[in-house]
């Protein structure tokens, strides 16, 4: 079965077109093809009108999609994967793709048994109510802020490799501050990160860790950081659309087969900066091809 992330373009087709959307349906119903969503849809679903959001709720639920986790929590997932497999021994595959059971648990910070009671339908209202989505308008603002900061940064000075090992090594130690609380507070994870930093013993296991390789499997990680690189050298401005853009390249291009959209600005982008990755990211495919590959 092969897996292929949609973005909120292609949901939009299939709504717009019973013959797609049952080719779709179809193919997931034989085994031949797994729809894939982000907590991402939840926002870009919920906040638009009734109607159209009722329709793309329909098409969500005939297609049965199976789920993943939004980038920074599926970026935490596959680093303490392959952190703790580093210090194992193992080298085993990452399983990034699973149930709304399992990305309502993370996401809300709930046992799964309590995240069985949550809908798409309901979740995604949550976004539709007046001012539902004011609370991610810090989220943007704050990424926003810091890119505006790289690209001055460094139009004025080179981006050197000694730079990049200090960039990768700090991440390290920002998601081992995470490590045992999934969602601590600012305050927390900055004295956390701190900590780690300033430990000999630990800073020279990350320092290890980055050096020989470790950073390798971090697949959305490499997504990210390669769109991040992309963006530093430009002066576009770091918008809400590219920011939820960046979100859904992060989880598509990372761990499915397919990465269905017909952004081109997203499509570009996405191949600038596949062969920069160190492996083989998802096929980028517009709604048409999406469907003739479906086609039994």
């Amino acid at each position: 079965m092969i897996s292929g992330y949609l973005d909120q373009n292609i949901l939009i087709y299939l709504s717009g077109n019973g013959e797609w959307l049952k080719t779709v349906t179809t193919a997931r119903e034989s085994d031949r093809f797994l729809p894939v969503l982000s907590p991402w849809h939840f926002y870009e679903i919920g906040k638009i009108s009734d109607d159209r959001r009722m329709d793309l709720l329909k098409v969500v639920n005939q297609i049965r999609p199976a789920w993943m986790l939004d980038r920074a929590d599926i970026q935490l997932v596959e680093f303490l994967h392959t952190w703790r497999d580093f210090w194992n021994g193992k080298r085993r595959r990452l399983n990034a793709i699973g149930s709304l059971v399992d990305v309502v648990s993370f996401l809300f910070r709930v046992n799964p048994e309590r995240a069985e009671r949550f809908t798409v339908e309901q979740i995604t209202s949550i976004f539709a109510r007046p001012g539902g989505t004011n609370i991610l308008k810090s989220v943007f603002a704050e990424q926003r802020a810091i890119s505006l900061a790289n690209q001055k940064a460094f139009s004025t000075c080179e981006y050197t490799s000694q730079m990049d090992l200090e960039v990768q090594q700090r991440y390290v130690a920002r998601l081992l501050g995470r490590e045992h609380e999934t969602e601590p507070s600012r305050e927390l994870l900055d004295a956390r990160t701190a900590s780690i930093w300033n430990n000999p013993l630990t800073r020279e296991k990350i320092r290890f860790f980055v050096d020989f390789g470790g950073m390798s499997d971090l697949r959305a990680w490499q997504v990210e950081s390669q769109l991040t690189r992309l963006h530093m050298l430009g002066t576009a401005i770091l918008n809400e659309n590219r920011q939820v853009d960046r979100q859904h390249a992060c989880a598509g291009l990372a761990y499915c087969d397919l990465f269905a959209t017909n952004d081109r600005e997203l499509i570009k982008r996405s191949r600038e900066i596949s062969s920069k990755l160190n492996f083989q990211p998802a096929e980028l495919v517009g709604p048409e091809e999406l469907v003739q590959r479906l086609v039994a």
